[in-house]
């Protein structure tokens, strides 16, 4: 699994960037929401289509794709980073 790439997320709410990911050769997911909470703590979530879940990840896996992308994250430079 890699990041393929991430793009801040506009100024407010707790969407703090989107993360396109490969999974594996056969697997690309696009435009994942990198989430923090009131507490610090990332969660990534996909979007849904027409108010319902379009993608669920197994624990094991969301816990790795949410590294990879808090990695990839705190990697940009501050200005990137504060934009968010």
């Amino acid at each position: 699994m890699r990041i393929i790439a991430i793009r801040p997320a506009p100024p407010g709410g707790n969407v703090v960037a989107f993360v396109d990911v490969e999974i594996d050769e056969r697997l690309r997911l696009f435009n994942l929401r990198l989430h923090r909470n009131q507490g610090g703590e990332f969660r990534i979530f996909a979007h849904g289509t027409a108010g319902r879940h379009s993608v669920g990840f197994a624990p094991d896996l969301a816990v790795e794709i949410t590294r990879a992308a808090v990695a990839a994250y705190r990697s940009q430079s501050p200005n990137v980073r504060n934009a968010a």
